[in-house]
């Protein structure tokens, strides 16, 4: 089985201007994430944007780094996710945002030993800290949430597909407690400088930070105060559009 990973990223932020492009201790963003994906990964990583002009950059990223890139519909990102699929012929594939340069690495693998081929099937990791994880999926579960959707506009984790077997992955319980009080993605200038004050005690370790000294380190130097407080906004906000 072919796999790979999906990293979905788009220029239009209107919270945090061109996010994923803004640069940490000479890195952008994005480039940690990659980095710690090429060291850790053996299979294809795409740079999955739009067709609008102003993604272009994330092209050029895409080239001076050596991975693969797939354009496609500017507003249908499951379409997206298909068309990626259908191009680099993936059986299985996990998604990333693109802002979440400390996505866990052993949930990666931990899906993919998951997914099977048969049937269709998509993972949910949302008991960890937000900013540390995606979702897994075969080429079964994206070809059936595309078919079925009933907005272009929607989200995989926006639909109710209740024909569409899902797995949870349950962490564990000393992760899922801390994890509602630790903020890891960047979306806002405070978790941008809650990232650039972790990248300056960890170095080159970002490399292979694991998920539990990075959450020791945010609750040891008391991040939470800069960023917690976007913890329960985010919350209200993806609990108005709808969530399964």
């Amino acid at each position: 089985m072919k796999k790979g990973i999906i990293i979905t990223v788009r220029l239009k932020s209107t919270r945090l201007k061109e996010k994923v492009l803004r640069e940490v201790n000479g890195k952008v963003v994005l480039k940690y994430l990659t980095d710690r994906l090429i060291e850790n990964f053996d299979g294809d990583i795409i740079i999955c944007t739009s067709t609008h002009f102003h993604d272009t950059p994330l092209v050029t990223f895409a080239k001076e780094e050596g991975l693969s890139y797939f354009r496609g519909s500017e507003d249908d990102v499951l379409e997206r996710y298909y068309q990626t699929c259908k191009e680099y012929k993936l059986d299985k594939f996990y998604i990333i945002y693109g802002d979440e340069p400390f996505t866990d690495l052993e949930t990666v693998k931990e899906n993919f030993e998951l997914l099977k081929e048969e049937t269709p099937m998509w993972i949910k990791n949302d008991s960890l800290p937000e900013g540390t994880y995606g979702y897994g999926m075969n080429f079964k579960g994206i070809e059936y949430l595309n078919k079925n959707k009933i907005a272009e506009n929607m989200e995989v984790w926006q639909i109710m597909a209740s024909n569409l077997p899902i797995h949870k992955i349950e962490h564990k319980t000393e992760v899922k407690e801390r994890a509602d009080n630790i903020r890891l993605t960047i979306d806002y200038e405070d978790d941008l400088q809650v990232f650039q004050e972790i990248i300056n005690k960890i170095g080159d370790r970002y490399l292979d930070i694991t998920l539990t000294e990075l959450m020791d380190l945010y609750e040891t130097e008391n991040y939470f105060s800069i960023n917690g407080f976007r913890i329960n906004e985010y919350k209200a906000r993806i609990l108005q559009q709808g969530t399964i």
